[in-house]
């Protein structure tokens, strides 16, 4: 299948959408959740997981995917990410303190 979005009337076709860069962001985020992350484990208890996920089957079923939903999930999983890095370089520094 295509990373390709397809195009929509009144829309731009062909924005690239990868949807395997999400899906390797939501493994690492489980993770980091399962490590105890505050930060992850809210957001995989969010609607915005629900909706990853909802968008997800939508475009392995050959629906068109909004590049604005994406982007802006995309985004709040590498605020997460970002966030849970931090939490671990602190909580590193503490320990060797």
């Amino acid at each position: 299948m295509s990373n390709f979005n397809r195009g929509m009337p009144g829309q731009q076709p062909c924005v690239h959408i990868d949807m395997a860069v999400l899906g390797s962001m939501l493994y690492e985020i489980w993770d980091y959740a399962k490590a105890g992350y505050e930060a992850a484990k809210a957001f995989m208890k969010s609607d915005l997981r629900i909706e990853y996920v909802n968008m997800e089957l939508s475009y392995n079923d050959g629906k068109a995917i909004a590049y604005e939903r994406y982007n802006e999930i995309k985004s709040v999983m590498q605020n997460v990410i970002r966030r849970c890095i931090h939490e671990k370089s602190l909580h590193q520094e503490v320990l060797h303190d």
